[in-house]
């Protein structure tokens, strides 16, 4: 399998992390947004929108990050990252979207201002919805009290969608603007102990930290 990304990017993240948790030999190939790869013509005959990440397995093309990791989950069964029940599956489904719908929307209407440079004149806007990411992050918080993963004892597609959410909130309490207008931003493991748990256990997990966003680690 070949494997188109961008770094930074939540989607091709949690893509590659399917990868990563199903054990697949698979071959990366990393966009650069700042040359515009992921609009040349080349990638764009396999992914007409031009957006990342992007699957290439044999004659099969599979773009949207979720339905790369539903591919990878049916190409290689085990683990099974959508359950084994009829049960688990929707619980696993019903987290999958939360997140898409709740709190990923959320983060990215804070996260989409700062990263553009907008910190001072839409700061209202951020503390606003800062407040209802974190309203948000504490729902899965409290999913995890009863539970070691959202979908039940074992890893699952919902914590792999989450867990770079996780990692980017805690990317932007990093951020000096943040501290300085005081942004309701605040690090997972000051607001969240629960979720910093989860933090911990996931980046603990063999071959996580390939999927890090590259410039991270510089």
């Amino acid at each position: 399998m070949k494997f188109y990304w961008g770094s930074g990017s939540p989607f091709s993240w949690r893509a590659m992390l399917a990868l990563i948790i199903k054990e697949v030999e698979f071959e990366d190939e990393l966009l650069e947004f700042s040359k515009k790869q992921h609009k040349s013509p080349e990638y764009l005959a396999l992914s007409p929108r031009g957006k990342v990440p992007a699957l290439v397995d044999g004659d099969t093309v599979v773009t949207e990050s979720l339905a790369i990791i539903t591919y990878i989950d049916r190409k290689v069964p085990t683990p099974p990252l959508f359950g084994e029940t009829a049960a688990e599956a929707g619980q696993i489904a019903q987290r999958f979207y939360e997140h898409e719908n709740y709190v990923g929307k959320a983060a990215g209407e804070v996260m989409a201002p700062l990263f553009r440079g907008q910190a001072s004149e839409r700061a209202e806007h951020i503390r606003e919805r800062a407040k209802t990411m974190h309203e948000e992050l504490a729902s899965f918080d409290s999913l995890l009290e009863s539970s070691p993963w959202l979908g039940g004892e074992r890893i699952s597609a919902a914590d792999i969608v989450f867990y770079p959410t996780v990692c980017l909130v805690d990317r932007m309490a990093e951020r000096p603007d943040v501290a300085e207008l005081d942004l309701g931003v605040s690090s997972i493991a000051d607001a969240h102990p629960r979720l910093a748990d989860f933090k911990q256990r996931f980046a603990a997990l063999p071959g996580v930290d390939r999927a890090h966003p590259p410039h991270w680690k510089r």
